[in-house]
């Protein structure tokens, strides 16, 4: 999950480059293996704040991250604000 987080910090400095959400869904997947649910949920709140549009798959990643960290309330806390987001859970 070290690595991937170090690899989503560097494409955010190459500049003029465009992320969609896939880097940082693939950086908070690999929190949710490594059961890291703090990393997975401040890379959720990068992405919002870099503009990428954020989906139900980045989402579940983050919620699967807290889940498997045994942090029910943060996964909780995450579903329920998927609709602010206008998304739809899918649980």
């Amino acid at each position: 999950w070290k690595q991937a987080i170090a690899l989503l910090q560097e494409l955010l400095e190459v500049k003029n480059l465009e992320l969609d959400v896939v880097p940082f869904a693939a950086a908070i997947n690999a929190c949710t293996n490594g059961q890291e649910w703090l990393p997975a949920l401040l890379i959720l709140s990068e992405v919002n704040s870099v503009q990428v549009e954020v989906n139900v798959i980045t989402y579940n990643s983050a919620i699967s991250a807290c889940e498997k960290s045994g942090e029910w309330q943060k996964a909780f806390d995450l579903l329920h604000a998927m609709p602010k987001q206008q998304l739809q859970e899918d649980v």
